[in-house]
């Protein structure tokens, strides 16, 4: 995970210069442009001390400074707030026109948020992946979706695209990783047609498939029943495959769906998405016996 992390290496003088230094694990990982960092050999920890827990914490003209240096435009307002047990620093930024709402840690001066569309500013061209990278990605889940919307934010410390698809009657938004290319979330909404999608797509491939062995079979004399395994009976269908798959793990949606032969038998592929996780499932494409899980 990409994470927006600063530590301050220097005193921030109110009413005067601002003189401050920022260094992460890698500048270019946190995404932030050079030239609004100093890298530092040997931080040194700012510590200002909180009355009331006696932690640790930034003051106010640091949580402003650390959302500067990303985008150099006006503060707004500046709050200290709780949220989910983390005290942070609410910081609005007004950048050509537009407020950028920011959440700073309050210990750790870490990014956590940046609310409103960062693709209208000099940090859309700091993230590795394109909006049309992007898009493909999402258009690869789904082909029969419609792309309403784009916009680049940052949430959980790491810069994503946020993608409205429209598919099978549903709107819901996906979560691409600017920096990785990674699909980190899929709106509940979504999911449905995401399955529809797979399946469908898993039907003709097999279609393709089983037509393409029939010709061969032709070609060479042989008739499809000399497979190893085609003597337990008929080829059960791709969604009776995923049902299989995702009855065997018990949670999650049917990824993707693919036919293949390994070893002389035919096998369905089936990827289950769970979470942040996915298991890939074997199952015997005559038998409907799940033969193992990667």
């Amino acid at each position: 995970m990409k994470k927006l992390t600063l530590i301050l290496t220097g005193a921030f003088i109110i009413g005067g210069t601002s003189m401050m230094a920022f260094a992460g694990d890698d500048v270019r990982e946190a995404s932030i442009p050079a030239a609004n960092l100093t890298t530092a050999t040997e931080p040194t920890e700012v510590k200002n001390r909180n009355e009331d827990n006696g932690t640790s914490q930034i003051s106010k003209e640091e949580a402003a400074s650390i959302a500067l240096s990303m985008l150099d435009g006006k503060v707004e307002e500046v709050e200290l707030d709780r949220e989910d047990g983390i005290l942070i620093y609410e910081v609005e930024i007004e950048y050509r026109g537009n407020d950028y709402d920011f959440d700073i840690d309050a210990q750790t001066g870490e990014v956590l948020k940046i609310d409103d569309d960062l693709l209208k500013t000099p940090l859309a061209d700091s993230v590795s992946v394109s909006v049309d990278e992007a898009v493909n990605i999402v258009k690869e889940q789904f082909p029969d979706g419609e792309i309403d919307d784009i916009e680049l934010e940052v949430k959980n410390s790491r810069f994503v695209y946020e993608i409205e698809v429209e598919v099978f009657d549903e709107d819901g938004d996906v979560y691409v990783d600017a920096e990785t290319g990674e699909i980190v979330k899929i709106d509940s909404d979504l999911k449905k047609g995401l399955k529809e999608t797979s399946a469908k797509t898993a039907e003709t491939n097999s279609s393709v498939s089983a037509a393409s062995s029939e010709s061969a079979s032709d070609e060479s004399g042989k008739s499809a029943e000399s497979s190893d395994n085609s003597d337990s009976g008929e080829q059960i269908s791709a969604q009776q495959a995923g049902e299989i798959a995702l009855n065997h793990i018990g949670k999650g949606y049917v990824d993707d769906i693919e036919l293949e032969s390994k070893k002389g038998t035919l096998l369905y592929e089936v990827e289950i998405e769970f979470g942040d996780d996915d298991a890939e499932v074997y199952i015997d494409a005559f038998t409907g016996e799940v033969v193992y899980v990667d």
